[in-house]
C-alpha cells in the first residue's frame, strides 16, 4: 500500500512553515515534526500544517496520530483531495475500512484520475472482500501510469487471490522489471508459480527472496513448500526447521514440517510436530485433520478417529476429514459409521473420487444389502463411463464382468502414469544371460498374514545358484513367527517402510534387480507407484491381486489356464504367463494343530450336516447367499458355518436367513484363530461352500490342506475362476460347478450321499503327497522358468509376450509333509 500522499508545497508568509517543509523533504522527520508541532500552538487552524503533519505520521507508522491530524485537517478543508485519500489511508490502516472507503470515494469523486486514491481505494475494497471492484480500481490506476509499482504489484496479488495465476504472473514479473531486488514482490511471484505447478522456477524466485533476506519466515515456508512438491523432502524440512529457530511459535511451520515428515514416511516424528502446532493453537481444524493421518500411518486408528472428529466438528464439510475417519473407521470393522461418513462426503461432493466405491465396501463389510443392487448398477455403470467411482479390487467382489475390472484398473493405473515419475534404468544396467537373476518381491504383507502363509516355501525352496531372492518389505514388523521365516527365506531382507516411493525405486535402481514382482496389486496398503516408476526392466503382478492392473508399466502377469484361458486374455493389459497346474503356491509345511476341538466348544450342533465358508463376508452377496438357504432347506437338520467378522455381518446374515424361511441359529459364526487352530477345526465340517463372484482363495487352500471337500461355482473373471484351478490342480475336478443351479444340486447330493463325501474327502487326503497343488518343490521350478523365459526374452532385445511354461516332472523330493 502507497505509504502516505505528499500534497504540494503551498506558498505561505510564514518562513517557518518553509522551513518545516524542507526538514520534510530531506527526510529529517522528527525535526519536521517540531516545526509543524510549534506553528500548529500558534495557529490550530492552519489545515496545511495538520496535512503535513498527518503525512508525517503516516510515514511513521502513527497511525492513530495521523487520523486525528488528518480529520482535523478536513474539518478545515474538506474537499481536498489530498487530505482525504490520506485520511482514507489512516483509517484503513487502523482497520476501518468501510471509513476508509468511504473518503477515497469522495476523493475520487473530486480528483478522477488521482493514481493513488484508485490504487488505495482499490486496497480497501480487497479488504472488504470486494475483490471484482478492487480488481478494477487496480486496473484504472495503471491506465492512468502503467509502470504504477504499488498498484502493479496489489493487481498481481488481487489476480492471484482469484486464482487467475497466469495474469497474476504477468503483473508481477511487469514489477520485477521495474524492482528487480523488490524481495516481497519475488516472494508473491513465486507463489503464483506453485500454483501453476511450476515449482522448480517458484522455487528459483524464492531462493532469489531469501538472498536478499534469509530470515523472512514466510519466504522460507514457501520454499519449503515448494521444494516438497519437487519431492526435495530434506531441503524442505532444513527451510522449516530454519523457520522455527527464527519463531519457534510459527505453527503454519510446525504443520508443514509434519506434512513433510508425512511425506518422508516418518509419522511418528510427524505427529509430534502436529502436536506441537496443536498445543500453541489447540482447534485448527487443517493440523487436526493432519494428525488423524499421521496416527493412521502408525496404525492407531481409534485415535485417528478421535482427532479427524475434532476436525469435524469445527469443519463439518471437510471431505478429507470425512473420507480419512471413514478409512480409519472401517479399518476398525465399524462399518455402519464410516459409511455414514462417506455418504455425508458425497452429499458435499457427489463426484468424490472413489467415495461411492468405498461406501458399497462398507455395505457389503457389514452384509446389509438393502438397494445393493441398485448401487452396484450404478457403480458398474459409472465406471463404463469412466467415472472414478469404484476401485477395481472392490469391484472384483461385486460384478463378475472381467471388462469392468479392467476399465476401473485402467482409469486407476492412468492417474499413475505421470512422467515426472517415470525414469530411466540406472546407467549401465545391461541385460547379461549369465548372471544370476536378482528377483526382488515387493509387499505389504511379509509377517503374519494369508499371502505370506502361502508364498513362504516359494522364497525357501529358489535355487541360489541361478537366482538372488531379494524382498522388499514396505509393510508393519509384527515380531511373528511367520516375520521371523520371511526373513530366513530371502538372500536379503529390505524394511523400506521408512522410504518414500522414490527412494525405494533409487534403491532397487541402484540394486539392478532384473525382475521386480508385486505381490499386492490393488489391495490394501498397495504401494504401486515404486512400480510406476520403473524399477527393473521386467515387472511382474504376482498373487496379491486376482485381476489385470491395467497398467503400462506392468509386463507380466502370473496366472494359469484357469485362471486366465486364453479366450480371456484381452482383458488383461499385462501379458499372460501361465504355470502348468495353478498359479497360485501352497507351503507344503505348514502346520495344522494337533487337537481338533469338539463341535460343542465352536458352538456346532454335534450331529448335524456343517457346511462351512470362512470367506470374508464380503464376498457373500445376495444370490449366492439364496442358493446357501435353498441348500439348508433341502438339507434337514444342517447348518451353515461362516466367519464372524463382524458383528453387523452377523446381525443381518441372520436376519436376511430369516426372511428366506431359514432360522437365524443355523447359521454359526467362528471367531478368528491362529491359522494352525484353524486349520484343526476344519476337520469340524463337512464340505466348504465357495462364493462367487469372487470366490475362495487362500481360504480355499486352507480347506483343501486341511482335508475338507470345497465345492465352487466357476465365473468368467479371475477372481471367480481361483478355487477351480486349485481343485483341478488337487486332482478333485468334480467339485467345480459352472452355473448356480449346479452347485446347489451338486451341494445338496454330497450332502446325502455321505459315502461319496467321503471318498472325495479320502482322495483329497491322498492327494496332499501326490497333487500337484502341494508339490512346492515342482511349483517352484515351474516359477523359475517362468521367470528364466522372460528374462531371455528381454536379454535378446524382444519385447513381453504371453507364453505357456512347460510341465515338469513331479518332484521327488517336495520337502512336504503328510
Amino acid at each position: 500500500m502507497n505509504r502516505y500522499h505528499q500534497p504540494p508545497a503551498t506558498s505561505s508568509p510564514h518562513d517557518r512553515f518553509d522551513e518545516a517543509l524542507d526538514l520534510h523533504r530531506a527526510g529529517d522527520l522528527d525535526a519536521a515534526a517540531l516545526r509543524y508541532e510549534a506553528i500548529l500552538s500558534d495557529e490550530p487552524a492552519r489545515a496545511e500544517v495538520l496535512a503535513m503533519l498527518g503525512a508525517l505520521h503516516l510515514q511513521r507508522d502513527q497511525y492513530e496520530a495521523a487520523e486525528r491530524v488528518l480529520h482535523a485537517a478536513l474539518r478545515l478543508r474538506p474537499d481536498r483531495a489530498s487530505i482525504l485519500a490520506n485520511h482514507g489511508l489512516a483509517l484503513h490502516h487502523l482497520g476501518w475500512y468501510k471509513e476508509a472507503l468511504a473518503r477515497f470515494d469522495r476523493a475520487l469523486a473530486i480528483k478522477p484520475d488521482f493514481v493513488e486514491a484508485l490504487n488505495n481505494r482499490g486496497i480497501a475494497l480487497a479488504a472488504l472482500g470486494r475483490s471484482a471492484q478492487a480488481l478494477m480500481d487496480f486496473d484504472a490506476a495503471l491506465s492512468l501510469a502503467s509502470d504504477h509499482v504499488g498498484a502493479l504489484h496489489n493487481r498481481g496479488r488481487m489476480l492471484g487471490t482469484l486464482k487467475r495465476y497466469p495474469e497474476a504472473l504477468a503483473s508481477l514479473d511487469r514489477v520485477i522489471a521495474l524492482e528487480p531486488d523488490n524481495t516481497r514482490v519475488l516472494r508473491e511471484r513465486g507463489m503464483a508459480l506453485a500454483a501453476l505447478g511450476r515449482f522448480e522456477e517458484a522455487n528459483s524466485c524464492f531462493s532469489d527472496s531469501l538472498r536478499a533476506m534469509p530470515d523472512d519466515t514466510e519466504a522460507l515456508i514457501h520454499c519449503a513448500l515448494a521444494q516438497a512438491a519437487l519431492k526435495h523432502f530434506k531441503a524442505a524440512l532444513e527451510k522449516l526447521d530454519r523457520v522455527l529457530v527464527l519463531d519457534p511459535t510459527n505453527t503454519a511451520a510446525m504443520n508443514h514440517r509434519g506434512q513433510v515428515l508425512c511425506d518422508l514416511n516418518r509419522p511418528g516424528e510427524a505427529l509430534s510436530a502436529f502436536d506441537a502446532s496443536l498445543a500453541a493453537k489447540p482447534n485448527v481444524p487443517e493440523v487436526l485433520k493432519s494428525r488423524g493421518v499421521a496416527l493412521m500411518a502408525l496404525d492407531r486408528m481409534a485415535e485417528a478417529v478421535a482427532t479427524l472428529g475434532r476436525a469435524l466438528a469445527l469443519k463439518p464439510d471437510d471431505v478429507h476429514a470425512l473420507k480419512n475417519r471413514a478409512q480409519a473407521l472401517r479399518r476398525l470393522k465399524r462399518y455402519s459409521e464410516a459409511r455414514k461418513d462417506l455418504e455425508a462426503l458425497l452429499r458435499i461432493d457427489p463426484k468424490q473420487p472413489y467415495a461411492a466405491g468405498d461406501a458399497l465396501l462398507c455395505q457389503v463389510h457389514g452384509c446389509d444389502w438393502r438397494d445393493l443392487d441398485e448401487r452396484v448398477e450404478q457403480a458398474v455403470d459409472a465406471t463404463q463411463r469412466g467415472e472414478p467411482a469404484v476401485h477395481s479390487f472392490i469391484l472384483l467382489g461385486l460384478t463378475g464382468e472381467a471388462a469392468v475390472h479392467q476399465a476401473a484398473a485402467r482409469m486407476y493405473a492412468k492417474a499413475l502414469r505421470n512422467h515426472d515419475l517415470k525414469k530411466q534404468l540406472a546407467p549401465g544396467f545391461l541385460p547379461d544371460p549369465g548372471r544370476r537373476l536378482r528377483v526382488a518381491y515387493l509387499s505389504a504383507d511379509f509377517h503374519r498374514h494369508a499371502t505370506a502363509e502361502l508364498v513362504t516355501r516359494l522364497f525357501e525352496l529358489h535355487d541360489r545358484t541361478q537366482m538372488e531372492v531379494i524382498g522388499v518389505s514396505f509393510g508393519p514388523e509384527d515380531g511373528s513367527p511367520q516375520r521371523k521365516r520371511l526373513k530366513q527365506a530371502f538372500d536379503e531382507f529390505l524394511d523400506v517402510s521408512s522410504l518414500t516411493d522414490d527412494q525405494i525405486a533409487e534403491k532397487l535402481r541402484a540394486m539392478q534387480v532384473s525382475i521386480a514382482i508385486d505381490l499386492k496389486g490393488y489391495t490394501a496398503d498397495s504401494r504401486i507407484g515404486i512400480f510406476a516408476r520403473r524399477v527393473a526392466p521386467l515387472q511382474v503382478s504376482y498373487l496379491g491381486y486376482p485381476g489385470t492392473l491395467g497398467a503400462e508399466f506392468m509386463d507380466y502377469l502370473i496366472a494359469d489356464h484357469t485362471v486366465v484361458p486364453p479366450e480371456n486374455e484381452h482383458f488383461h493389459d499385462e501379458k499372460i504367463v501361465r504355470l502348468p497346474d495353478t498359479y497360485q503356491p501352497n507351503d507344503a509345511l505348514r502346520p495344522i494343530a494337533a487337537r481338533t476341538p469338539t463341535r460343542t466348544e465352536v458352538g456346532l450342533p454335534p450331529k448335524a450336516f456343517v457346511f462351512c465358508c470362512f470367506n470374508n463376508n464380503y464376498k457373500i452377496l445376495p444370490p449366492m447367499f439364496d442358493v446357501w438357504m435353498r441348500i439348508l432347506h433341502r438339507v434337514e437338520g444342517s447348518v451353515l458355518w461362516l466367519l464372524a467378522d463382524n458383528q453387523q455381518a452377523a446381525r443381518n446374515l441372520r436376519r436376511e436367513a430369516e426372511k428366506r424361511g431359514v432360522q437365524g441359529h443355523r447359521l454359526v459364526f467362528a471367531r478368528r484363530i491362529s491359522t494352525a487352530e484353524h486349520l484343526a477345526r476344519h476337520r469340524l465340517a463337512d464340505l466348504s461352500l465357495d462364493t462367487l463372484p469372487y470366490n475362495a482363495h487362500t481360504t480355499a487352500s486352507d480347506a483343501l490342506w486341511a482335508g475338507l471337500p470345497l465345492l465352487t461355482c466357476m465365473g468368467h473373471a479371475f477372481a471367480g475362476r481361483v478355487a477351480a484351478s486349485l481343485l483341478r490342480a488337487a486332482a478333485m475336478p468334480e467339485l467345480v460347478t459352472e452355473n448356480f443351479a449346479d452347485y446347489e444340486e451338486k451341494a445338496v447330493q454330497l450332502a446325502t450321499r455321505r459315502n461319496e463325501l467321503a471318498a472325495l474327502r479320502q482322495r483329497l487326503q491322498d492327494s496332499r503327497r501326490t497333487a500337484p497343488l502341494f508339490d512346492s518343490e515342482r511349483y517352484t521350478r515351474h516359477m523359475e522358468d517362468a521367470y528364466r523365459m522372460m528374462w531371455k526374452r528381454y536379454c535378446e532385445g524382444e519385447a513381453p509376450a504371453s507364453f505357456d511354461v512347460p510341465p515338469r516332472p513331479p518332484a521327488n523330493s517336495s520337502g512336504q509333509t503328510s
